[in-house]
């Protein structure tokens, strides 16, 4: 996966590398399924139950395999999710679904849905065109405060 060029920022003054916590936040959710198809290229089955342009058969055991909300375990990072329902590329559902299993599995998690943005905003800095998703820096530090991966003081 990769990082935001903002991460290295943040992680300057956070208990724990940014990443760990913040590496679900604004990336792709892969979950395979029938009621929630990830449009953004990971493998989708043809009529012949194939990957689109491969040879390996799309089964169950492959959709729960390639499905991040299947691999949560106590152990996962907590997740901080920001989702569009205007993202044309993943279905909104797809981070409703992990954060369902994050609660599950009793990790901390914080689920932000909002009505503007689309796909792969980053940092929503226009407030005027985005107005909720913009608020997604600010309400992610504080959520960090809270669980002590920040100093309460905001520095």
């Amino acid at each position: 996966m990769h990082r935001s060029g903002t991460l290295p920022q943040l992680e300057a003054s956070v208990s724990v590398p940014t990443w760990t916590c913040a590496v679900r936040s604004l990336t792709d959710l892969a979950i395979i399924g029938e009621t929630t198809p990830h449009l953004g290229g990971h493998p989708r089955s043809d009529a012949g139950g194939r990957e689109a342009g491969g040879t390996l058969p799309v089964t169950d055991e492959l959709r729960r395999a390639l499905s991040t909300e299947t691999q949560v375990t106590e152990d996962t990072a907590p997740g901080f999710l920001v989702h569009s329902t205007l993202d044309r590329k993943v279905p909104y559902q797809n981070s409703v679904m992990y954060h369902e299993a994050l609660k599950a599995h009793g990790v901390p998690t914080e689920l932000m849905v909002v009505t503007d943005g689309g796909h792969g905003v980053g940092l929503a800095r226009d407030a005027e065109a985005m107005p909720q998703m913009s608020q997604w820096p600010a309400r992610s530090l504080e959520w960090m405060r809270g669980l002590g991966m920040l100093p309460a003081d905001g520095g």
